[in-house]
């Protein structure tokens, strides 16, 4: 199933092509994780076993840091991967539609991955095409979303390795000092609501840059973004997110 013309085939080649490149990135970097989590798992269980001691069992601690390495790096190279699909919309060199209609009659993709990548893509109906100026803030918008939920990510990711390790380390050596390390997430999470204000602040410069668009053409911007995928984005954010766009 492809275009008709070969010059406004090629965009979706292109794209095609990227989407599952990064498919193929993302099945190998999980493939690594969960073999280097098995390998911890055996080393660690079969050292204690012979020493006949728990403290072998601390180097599992390598693990929470791995899994937040690895669900941030999955995590921005989705984002790469829209931020790219987006810049060809809203050029109006593909049509999102008719991409995601090209991407699910691809036989060899991994359904559940590739429906929960065009998830994070706005939906826009054969009935409501948007603008340009329109898809430009529908973009900036997602873009802004998107580095919102890789932030989330880490925050969550830190605060939890911050909290386990400095419990685990006051178990290890039976003193309260270790949790003195737990004011770090206290300073982990300032940073956190630090980092969100700049984002802020740079999504709504970019779209004074844009422009002001008309009343009339802002229900069609609220509506492809109803449609994504939230997932990760706190109820309050995106009231909010849609509030400034109406």
């Amino acid at each position: 199933m492809q275009p008709d013309s070969t010059d406004s085939s090629l965009p979706y080649t292109v794209a095609v092509t990227g989407t599952i490149a990064i498919i193929d990135a993302r099945a190998r970097r999980y493939r690594r994780l969960v073999l280097v989590v098995i390998i911890a798992l055996c080393g660690a269980a079969a050292w204690s076993a012979l020493q006949r001691a728990w403290e072998p069992l601390l180097g599992l601690l390598i693990l929470p840091p791995m899994f937040a390495e690895f669900v941030y790096a999955d995590t921005a190279a989705v984002d790469r991967w829209r931020r790219v699909i987006l810049d060809s919309w809203v050029h109006g060199r593909l049509e999102l539609d008719r991409f995601r209609e090209i991407m699910r009659s691809v036989p060899t993709l991994p359904v559940a991955t590739i429906d929960s990548m065009l998830a994070t893509l706005p939906a826009t109906g054969p009935h409501s095409p948007l603008g340009s100026q329109q898809r430009a803030v529908v973009a900036a918008t997602v873009a802004y979303l998107g580095a919102r939920c890789a932030d989330r990510v880490v925050t969550d990711s830190g605060v939890r390795m911050i909290v386990v390790g400095a419990l685990i380390g006051a178990l290890g050596i039976k003193s309260w000092l270790p949790l003195s390390g737990l004011f770090i997430s206290v300073v982990f999470i300032g940073a956190a609501a630090t980092t969100t204000a700049i984002r802020t602040r740079r999504w709504t410069r970019e779209l004074e840059t844009i422009g002001e668009t008309p009343p009339s053409e802002r229900d069609a911007i609220v509506r492809a973004l109803e449609a994504l995928d939230w997932h990760g984005v706190s109820t309050r954010t995106r009231v909010r997110v849609l509030d400034t766009l109406r």
